[in-house]
């Protein structure tokens, strides 16, 4: 079996990449990798999360899609999405001044830029790392699913 890598990400944040309203990722560091990359939602659920993410839709425009319920996923796989790039960190006050940076780019963060997210038609449990880690090989999953996953 090939290996994928994954990212771990809290909710709600995780759910809106899944379902196509945020196309970026925050981190504070970097990685040479471009690819694959499995949505996994972290089993923590805070509220700052949630009330940023609220504000962040509203000063966006985009309707926060309450009753979503991949929103209310934790601990589980949600789908897959491509890394295609990751913008340097915006100087401070600059994040949302510069076209460069996308709107949902936050100061003094890498940006990384998530493209074509597809949602599983199912989640599965699994516990989260920190950083870029690797699907352990022994992680039950459907064929459908691998062949998402492991297809170029």
């Amino acid at each position: 079996m090939n290996t994928a890598k994954v990212l771990t990400i809290r909710q709600p944040w995780a759910g809106l990449i899944m379902l196509k309203l945020k196309n970026i990722e925050n981190r504070t560091w970097s990685t040479h990798y471009r690819g694959k990359v499995v949505i996994h939602s972290s089993a923590q659920i805070h509220d700052i999360e949630w009330m940023s993410a609220r504000y962040m839709c509203r000063r966006l425009g985009v309707k926060f899609p309450d009753g979503e319920t991949i929103l209310g996923k934790t601990g589980e796989i949600l789908g897959i999405a491509t890394l295609s790039d990751i913008l340097p960190p915006p100087p401070v006050g600059a994040a949302f001044e510069r076209e460069k940076y996308l709107p949902w780019q936050v100061e003094a963060n890498y940006g990384w830029v998530l493209e074509d997210p597809i949602q599983f038609p199912i989640t599965i449990s699994i516990k989260g790392k920190l950083g870029l880690w690797d699907l352990p090989e022994d992680t039950p999953l459907p064929e459908s699913i691998k062949r998402i996953i492991f297809t170029p």
